[in-house]
């Protein structure tokens, strides 16, 4: 904006001026000591941008490759949810909610909902609470922003009003969604341009922050489909907690919503096996491995340990493609190898199988950095970014053996990085590790399920003792005096609170 402030200006001179410019201000100085200082308007929608989290978009780099059902999976749920956001006639409700349990699949099915909606889809929220997705605060402007460049009259109110008023990213939900999407679509309206029924899908909305944040979500949704005030599709995904089912079995929410439940049933073999036997040939076409490979029973086997869990069955295939194995003959027989512990032990937890793929995995981390390897987990999983990077520096680590302590876990985690051509340690590569399912880290957090991998106080207070050498280290090294306060809380094997600041 700066640099076009005297366009088509003509017949005046400027004499011994210096001009600065920066992101905020426009300075001029006319020579005589007199200051104009003049403000830069940044563009509405860059405001919105910034207040938005893009890592929660169904199409967004970070989450690359997401979760979608394999071909033939989950079809009678994805064709149910398809027809009703297509089908006026008979749709009930303009709110749906699929809920289910974790590791049954939900996200994926809502990631082929959303790629199957294409132009119908208006906005989708995946919310993460590992992976620095779970903020309510940007909830709203995230499906704004969406909004915005996928309707452009919209987007072009929406940049006005926050051009006039750059607040309004940071009211409070109610506010947030008053402003930013129901005053747009009010406008819109008035001047007779249609909005149309877009769908907007929210998935893991139980991962979001805070309970009153969830329950506040799905009211304020409520409010506006009772009310009439928007002419959107609301499709929710979350695993049953008890306040969310309050929430959406209260009369007036009943009258408003279609419930589907995506349960764990042994029904879905057929569909494990379709999976399976498919990635399994990839694996034999990629490792040259024979036709007879693996054996029916193999299969049938893997489909038992299952139990389906649709996550069980996506983490298999990930710890038998494991990069740094004796290959996926071997990787496959310490899975099955878990099917003779099953058999011996008699449980009624509907996670024991995946706890014991769990179990399994971890015990693959090389004792030497086991340790280390804790406390990346709970540097990444706690902290507001999954900076895999920032983890690296408070533990004094280089970046390869920041992968090192990594490799065994690639299965349950993914290690991105930014800019592949850079070299080792530059700041020019950012490396990000996300989590690809919420499981795996309340397994760690559970001593009951995790054992001696569970990342109990003795590894959060040694990580306290790191954190400190470092701001100490910070302090030395800082010419300018400074005060931090600082108060980290992380959830402890115990099931209490534990302060690292």
């Amino acid at each position: 904006m700066a640099s076009n402030f005297f366009q088509n200006a003509q017949n005046f001179t400027v004499n011994n001026a210096q001009f600065v410019s920066n992101p905020q201000t426009f300075n001029y100085n006319s020579g005589s000591g007199d200051w104009v200082v003049f403000a830069e308007i940044q563009e509405g929608l860059d405001i919105l941008l910034k207040a938005s989290l893009p890592q929660a978009a169904h199409d967004s780099s970070e989450r690359d490759p997401p979760p979608r059902c394999h071909p033939g999976t989950r079809q009678d749920y994805i064709a149910q949810i398809i027809q009703w956001s297509l089908n006026k006639k008979d749709r009930i409700g303009r709110m749906l909610w699929m809920q289910g349990p974790a590791g049954v699949g939900k996200s994926a099915v809502a990631q082929t909902v959303a790629e199957t909606l294409d132009d119908k889809l208006g906005a989708a929220f995946f919310f993460s609470r590992l992976n620095s997705g779970d903020d309510p605060d940007c909830f709203f402007t995230t499906l704004a922003y969406q909004l915005a460049t996928k309707i452009t009259p919209f987007g072009d109110i929406l940049d006005q009003k926050i051009r006039r008023d750059p607040t309004l990213v940071t009211k409070a939900m109610t506010q947030q969604f008053e402003a930013l999407i129901v005053a747009p679509v009010r406008e819109l309206q008035n001047k007779g341009i249609d909005v149309g029924e877009l769908v907007i899908i929210i998935d893991g909305l139980d991962e979001c922050a805070t309970m009153e944040s969830q329950r506040n979500i799905i009211e304020i949704v409520a409010t506006s489909v009772q009310e009439q005030s928007t002419p959107f599709l609301w499709i929710f995904f979350s695993r049953p907690e008890p306040h969310i089912i309050t929430v959406f079995t209260s009369s007036r929410l009943l009258s408003l919503s279609l419930h589907l439940e995506l349960p764990v049933s042994r029904d879905v073999d057929n569909e494990i096996t379709q999976y399976l036997t498919d990635e399994m040939a990839n694996l034999r076409r990629e490792h040259g491995l024979p036709l007879s490979w693996p054996s029916e029973n193999d299969i049938g086997t893997l489909v038992k340990l299952s139990a389906g869990l649709f996550i069980y069955t996506a983490t298999i295939i990930r710890f038998i493609r494991a990069y740094d194995s004796l290959g996926p003959e071997d990787q496959l027989r310490l899975v099955l190898s878990l099917a003779k512990k099953s058999n011996e032990v008699r449980t009624t937890h509907p996670l024991f199988e995946l706890d014991s793929l769990y179990m399994l995995i971890m015990q693959r981390v090389p004792s030497q950095v086991l340790l280390t390897t804790q406390k990346i987990l709970i540097l990444t999983s706690v902290g507001s970014r999954n900076d895999a990077k920032m983890a690296a520096n408070i533990l004094n680590l280089s970046e390869s053996q920041l992968q090192y302590a990594y490799r065994s876990l690639h299965s349950v985690l993914n290690l991105a990085c930014s800019n592949e051509e850079a070299p080792q340690n530059s700041e020019l590569r950012a490396l990000t590790l996300t989590f690809y399912h919420a499981s795996f880290m309340e397994f760690l957090w559970d001593p009951r399920r995790s054992g001696k991998f569970c990342l109990r106080l003795e590894c959060a207070t040694t990580l306290r003792s790191d954190l400190l050498g470092k701001v100490n280290e910070i302090h030395k090294n800082s010419k300018r005096e400074f005060k931090l306060i600082w108060y980290w809380t992380v959830p402890t094997c115990c099931g209490r609170q534990f302060s690292l600041g």
